[in-house]
């Protein structure tokens, strides 16, 4: 059991590392504030996809909405499973602040701004680019729910992150890079959080053990 917990604790940590080091790359990629290269050429791939998709991508691209996140959160609680409706909240919302910190900081633009001519399918977006707050919203959700899902059925969370990625690209609201970025955030949000409970688990065990003692 304590084999188990310690190499589920360094996979946390692995996961952790890895994800602060690509949103470290893809903040300094940012920065630079231009949309050139393979990046340019994958945005421009996906955004000139036929519009007959628009209204898919655009249902699809709510999965990482504010409002989905509420719902679930409240599903959850109206299921009464109160500390996955918390997990859910506290994830999600601190997903969607830390987008917002780095999008304030780092200040790279829409692709709009930055190339002016795309199809721009989404025109209600505002704010710099730079990550991608839906995609980091899917992807701590889909990853808090993950464990919850039957295994023949788990596949489903991160095509539905990845699917959510693209429907961004696509209505012309985020760039490849943003999208990246976006995922790197979820995934360090749910790792750290996971961490945090494990050890509060682990902390709150041993202290009870020692005062029964």
């Amino acid at each position: 059991m304590k084999v188990k917990t310690k190499k589920s604790s360094m996979n946390l940590w692995i996961a952790i590392m890895v994800s602060v080091t690509v949103i470290v790359l893809t903040s300094f990629a940012a920065a630079a504030q231009s949309l050139t290269g393979i990046e340019l050429t994958i945005f421009r791939s996906i955004n000139n996809w036929p519009e007959s998709l628009r209204l898919l991508f655009f249902a699809i691209t709510q999965l990482g909405s504010a409002w989905v996140l509420y719902a679930i959160t409240l599903t959850a609680l109206w299921k009464r499973r109160y500390r996955l409706s918390l997990r859910l909240f506290f994830t999600g919302a601190v997903a969607f602040i830390m987008c917002e910190l780095l999008k304030q900081s780092i200040g790279r633009p829409r692709p709009e701004a930055i190339l002016g001519s795309i199809n721009l399918r989404d025109s209600i977006v505002v704010g710099n680019g730079f990550p991608s707050g839906h995609t980091a919203v899917a992807t701590a959700l889909a990853f808090v729910l993950w464990p919850l899902l039957p295994s023949r059925w788990r596949w489903l969370a991160p095509v539905l992150v990845m699917l959510v990625g693209l429907s961004r690209v696509y209505l012309g609201v985020h760039a490849p890079l943003d999208i990246v970025g976006g995922i790197a955030v979820g995934v360090l949000v749910v790792s750290a959080s996971k961490l945090i409970t494990g050890k509060l688990r682990f902390v709150t065990k041993i202290t009870g053990m020692k005062l029964r003692a």
